[in-house]
């Protein structure tokens, strides 16, 4: 399920990224993958702001859904923010993956601290989720990423052990990797 976590640091290639902005038109991803906090402060501009997490209440599922499964308004709105957390959990395996613990955790930590003031969250909730994500990814252990997702979702749901049961954690597992893949094509120069 993780095959796509074996890439690890040969990643990190030499092509430039292209420049979002005019005053970045000089940098590369790779300029910004070598500084923390520049990397911090890409991540926040273009996957954390570049996004206003309510757009992620598309990506909930359809009104009767909702409804078979009793998804209350508190529920969606965790869903729309946790869509942004599954996001930079991506990011952070690639940073897991590429950096040494110290700028690991600092970039964690930095991280965490941006997203959950742009969700309107606790920093050490959001900070524990995305350790948690990130760990359990890159020791293969599907069933605790979508285990962690239902909980974090749909723990107070009636409906906690269909859902589980149907899958639906998976969507955690397969967001996690697509933004992990879009940040690493981000460094590797191949998004248009």
């Amino acid at each position: 399920m993780f095959d796509w976590l074996r890439i690890k640091k040969s990643a990190v290639a030499a092509q430039p990224a292209p420049a979002p902005s005019e005053p970045e038109r000089g940098r590369t991803m790779l300029d910004v993958l070598k500084d923390r906090r520049q990397l911090a402060d890409w991540v926040e501009e273009y996957m954390i702001l570049g996004r206003p997490w309510e757009e992620n209440f598309q990506l909930l599922p359809d009104e009767d859904a909702q409804r078979d499964l009793e998804i209350t308004f508190e529920q969606k709105e965790r869903l729309a923010k946790e869509y942004h957390v599954l996001r930079i959990a991506g990011v952070l395996i690639f940073v897991r993956q590429n950096y040494d613990d110290g700028s690991y955790e600092a970039t964690l930590n930095d991280l965490a601290g941006r997203l959950a003031r742009a969700l309107g969250l606790d920093r050490s909730d959001v900070g524990q989720a995305l350790d948690d994500y990130v760990r359990h990814s890159l020791a293969g252990e599907t069933n605790k990423v979508e285990t962690l997702y239902m909980t974090r979702m749909y723990d107070d749901s009636p409906h906690y052990l269909r859902m589980k049961v149907s899958g639906i954690g998976r969507i955690a597992v397969d967001h996690i990797g697509s933004s992990f893949d879009i940040f690493r094509d981000a460094v590797n120069g191949k998004l248009a």
